[in-house]
């Protein structure tokens, strides 16, 4: 059931992507390229630094596109929205992004950048062994 849920948000994702909608050319930042970087993520703090280096060298190479992240983990991603509202982690770790504090799945972030008008929208994994994140993915 899980692959079927998984395979019809990638459905409709291209979808989107594929078809324009009316009066696409006047959308704010139509036209305009990203890239969502599609990561399993990391709860640990010194580790965060690896796959922002990775998003800042992405962003070297390609000056033209918006790069956005994406965390297949959900594990991970309810450990820092957890971390949003406490304090004290925030403050014992001042350099972690504001965007990890609400980082969302690759499919939410390739549907909010495709909202906002962005096409062609890339996706580009991180992940290092085809586990079963990366599975889903490629579905």
């Amino acid at each position: 059931m899980k692959g079927l849920f998984v395979c019809a948000l990638f459905a409709v994702a291209l979808f989107a992507q594929s078809a324009p909608a009316s009066g696409d050319d006047k959308m704010p930042g139509s036209k305009k390229p990203a890239i969502v970087l599609a990561a399993f993520g990391t709860s640990t703090p010194a580790a965060v630094d690896s796959i922002l280096n990775i998003k800042r060298r992405v962003e070297a190479a390609f000056p033209g596109y918006d790069v956005h992240l994406g965390f297949t983990s959900t594990i991970i991603r309810k450990i820092w929205h957890g971390r949003a509202g406490d304090a004290e982690f925030r403050k014992e770790n001042p350099d972690i992004p504001e965007e990890l504090y609400s980082v969302t799945n690759v499919f939410s972030a390739l549907a909010a950048v495709q909202e906002e008008g962005f096409r062609p929208v890339l996706v580009q994994s991180l992940h290092v062994t085809d586990g079963e994140e990366y599975h889903d993915l490629k579905r």
